[in-house]
């Protein structure tokens, strides 16, 4: 068995701001390496192919860095655990900045593998710490409250990129170049914040949990709830990215209402408009709700949405972006926190091994753009819809749980009042 216990909690909130701006940073620039993909292939003179395999190798190195993040943050605490994330950043687009200005795209897509762990490091980090920093009573809401930060660099990323590369007069390449230099600069500047932190707060807390030996004690005890969770994870993230690839198609396409491509585009920010403030109103209601209450609404809304919107008329689409940003910015924090809830194991491992389930965004788009080619761009969204259906599923699953806890907890209550009686 393996015990671990937190120190005392501390009424500062630094650490958790700073945590939350670099969750911000992470969101502007996981955006931003998408929006250079287009660049990066006139530079290096690729086809579609060799572009494509930069996502890749920032994608693949999150499924592998995830659960390492998360037993190194649990090994050696937050405080060394963000530093050694932010160094890992800083050091790849220091490689970035140089393979990109040498042409040497080999060793750029090693630099965007070391980014992209870095990225996922600190995705495992900034969540985790917001989990362990206050009461668990409120960890939901801090957990919502910090992925808006992501959200909001998400947001910000395309329209300070378009406002740069709108003059027909600038060095695409050069201000790529230098948008590394720039990242390098934000993660040391967050860095230095964190190091000058003396000790990190969190809450006082003592898990006893199975131990394991070699390379799965890097993982948290396998439970149902656990599995479940997984896949309830792997389906939201699956969601998410279809949403990223087909919905502004959909909208420019003759059976989404044929808009102009601009017009799609502009429509599509409101998603991620309502990301935010869907994440920021979550935040202090998810701490006065059951989360599977939550979950199941939410689902239940999202499927109600596709089923009357994929219908709506062009000019009423924006209803159904905007309700679907607001269901799905919560799906995230909840099921990192009901995994949380639910496993009795370090938060840290149980975030780093559900973000694995990341993958989940890079096969369902394969899927839904085979749908699309063979049975049409409208019907392929059915394959979203199924994830809504198994998130509403997992939902159910967690009620059932949380029912069976809490009718656990009212025979122990009842027990111990019939003992101090006799007494």
């Amino acid at each position: 068995m393996q015990e671990t216990t937190s120190p005392t909690l501390k009424p500062s909130t630094k650490a958790l701001f700073r945590a939350r701006i670099f969750l911000l940073i992470c969101g502007f620039v996981t955006k931003s390496n998408g929006i250079f993909l287009a660049i990066n292939q006139g530079w290096f003179g690729l086809d579609y192919t060799r572009t494509m395999l930069a996502p890749l190798c920032f994608f693949f190195a999150s499924f592998f860095i995830a659960p390492i993040a998360g037993d190194l943050l649990h090994r050696f605490g937050y405080k060394k655990g963000m530093i050694a994330g932010l160094l890992m950043c800083a050091v790849s687009c220091c490689l970035l900045y140089v393979t990109y200005i040498n042409k040497q795209y080999v060793l750029f897509l090693a630099s965007i593998f070391l980014l992209g762990g870095g990225v996922k490091f600190m995705l495992v980090a900034g969540p985790s710490y917001a989990i362990v920093f206050g009461p668990k009573e409120t960890e939901s809401g801090r957990l919502s409250a910090t992925q808006a930060f992501y959200s909001i660099g998400s947001l910000v990323a395309p329209g300070v990129l378009l406002w740069i590369f709108s003059s027909e007069s600038t060095d695409k390449p050069s201000v790529v170049a230098f948008s590394y230099i720039a990242f390098f600069l934000a993660w040391m500047a967050i860095c230095w914040g964190i190091y000058r932190i003396k000790k990190l707060p969190v809450r006082e807390e003592t898990i006893v949990y199975p131990a394991k030996k070699g390379i799965f004690d890097i993982f948290p005890p396998f439970t149902l709830s656990l599995g479940a969770g997984f896949t309830a994870m792997f389906m939201y993230m699956g969601i998410e990215v279809c949403m990223d690839s087909f919905l502004v198609k959909f909208l420019h396409a003759p059976e989404g209402g044929g808009l102009s491509l601009q017009k799609a585009l502009s429509l599509f920010s409101l998603y991620y408009l309502g990301f935010v403030v869907g994440r920021l109103i979550g935040a202090p209601v998810l701490n006065r709700i059951p989360l599977s209450m939550a979950l199941l609404v939410n689902s239940v809304a999202a499927i109600a949405t596709f089923a009357v919107g994929m219908y709506l008329p062009p000019e009423a689409v924006f209803i159904m972006i905007v309700v679907l940003g607001l269901c799905n910015s919560v799906m995230y924090p909840l099921i990192l926190a009901i995994g949380v809830k639910l496993e009795n194991a370090p938060p840290s491992k149980v975030v780093g091994f559900l973000s694995t389930a990341a993958i989940g965004g890079a096969l369902f788009p394969v899927l839904q753009g085979y749908l699309a080619d063979t049975m049409g761009l409208r019907f392929s969204f059915i394959l979203p819809v199924f994830g809504y259906v198994a998130l509403f599923m997992y939902g159910i699953f967690v009620r059932r749980k949380e029912i069976a806890l809490f009718k656990e907890k009212e025979v122990t209550f009842f027990q111990e009042k019939s003992s101090e009686q006799e007494n």
